[in-house]
């Protein structure tokens, strides 16, 4: 999934007026330890608006115990 988001930063990146901003670098957890998915999501979001963005996209791929299945693109 990094790879996916690396792909679409550099092709956002083609466009003069837009300027993107990893929430993080690597294929890791939560860069907010000890949260709940919901809550890190809100904690990038917030971190997202003190940056001035219009926008907050976030891809996921669902795998959750084996039991959740396809991908989901939220926007904020």
């Amino acid at each position: 999934l990094l790879l996916l988001h690396k792909h679409a930063v550099m092709n956002y990146n083609n466009y003069s007026n837009v300027e993107v901003y990893m929430c993080r670098e690597d294929s890791g957890i939560c860069p907010y330890p000890g949260t709940s998915s919901g809550q890190c999501n809100a904690n990038r979001v917030q971190d997202a608006a003190s940056k001035g963005a219009d926008l907050y996209i976030a891809l996921h791929l669902n795998s959750a115990n084996g039991s959740a299945h396809g991908a989901e693109v939220l926007c904020f």
